[in-house]
C-alpha cells in the first residue's frame, strides 16, 4: 500500500483465534501463543484489503513531536513561553509521562460534556462517573448499576462532532441496554451523521 506504519501485538488470555483492529491511526492484533508469523501476515493482508480507505501512518500521538485534541494537531512542547498557545501542548519538565496529562484533560472535558448531552438527552449525569483508559475492543461503555461511563482516552484526538457520536452512543444505553433498532433510532435522532461519524473514528481520521 506504500505506508509504513507501527503494528501493536497484543496476547489474548483466552488463548483462541487471532483478531486485528484498525484503530486510531494504527493496527492492533490479538493473537494467542500458536499464532505463526503466516497466519499473522495473512490476517493482516486480507484487514488491509477490506479496509482501503483506513490511515494507518498517522498515529494519535508521537512522542516528543506530536499529539491530537479535538481533531487538531498539536506540537509538543516543554517550553513554557508556549504553554498558553493553542498550537502546543504544554508539558511541564517535572512530567515523565505526556500521556498522564492528557488523560486528565481528557476527563476533565468529558464531564462537562457529558453533562452537556445528558441533559439534551434528557439524563442527570451528575451523579455518574466516568473513567478512561486503553480499551482494546471497544471506544466506550456503560456500567447501568454502577452508574459508570468508560471511555478509550485517544478519543480525545477526535473533533468534538465525532467524539459527540460516541458518547451519546453511550448515553442511548441508559434507556435501551441493547442495540435493537429503538437504540439505533434514538441514536440518529440525536446524531443524524451517527454511520458517518463512526466510519471517521475508525478510518483515524481524527479531523474528520
Amino acid at each position: 500500500r506504500g505506508q509504513v506504519f507501527p503494528v501493536y501485538f497484543y496476547l489474548k488470555k483466552s488463548g483462541r483465534g487471532q483478531t486485528v483492529r484498525q484503530v486510531y491511526g494504527t493496527v492492533e492484533m490479538y493473537i494467542t501463543k500458536k499464532s505463526t508469523a503466516d497466519s499473522i501476515n495473512k490476517l493482516l493482508i486480507r484487514s488491509l484489503d477490506l479496509n482501503k480507505n483506513n490511515i494507518l501512518d498517522r498515529p494519535f500521538y508521537k512522542e516528543d513531536e506530536y499529539i491530537y485534541v479535538l481533531g487538531k494537531k498539536k506540537k509538543i512542547t516543554r517550553d513554557p513561553l508556549f504553554k498558553n498557545n493553542n498550537e502546543y501542548f504544554f508539558i511541564s519538565d517535572k512530567c515523565k509521562d505526556p500521556l498522564s496529562v492528557y488523560k486528565k484533560m481528557f476527563i476533565s472535558y468529558l464531564k462537562n460534556r457529558m453533562l452537556v448531552l445528558g441533559k439534551m438527552m434528557h439524563h442527570d449525569l451528575s451523579s455518574y462517573r466516568i473513567q478512561s483508559a486503553i480499551f482494546l475492543t471497544y471506544f466506550g461503555c456503560i456500567i447501568p448499576s454502577r452508574k459508570t461511563f468508560k471511555f478509550d482516552f485517544r478519543l480525545f484526538a477526535y473533533k468534538e462532532e465525532i467524539l459527540d457520536s460516541v458518547l451519546i452512543h453511550e448515553i442511548a444505553h441508559i434507556d435501551h441496554l441493547n442495540h435493537s433498532k429503538d437504540f439505533y433510532n434514538l441514536v440518529y435522532h440525536y446524531c443524524p451523521d451517527y454511520d458517518i461519524l463512526d466510519s471517521l473514528i475508525k478510518e483515524g481520521r481524527f479531523d474528520g
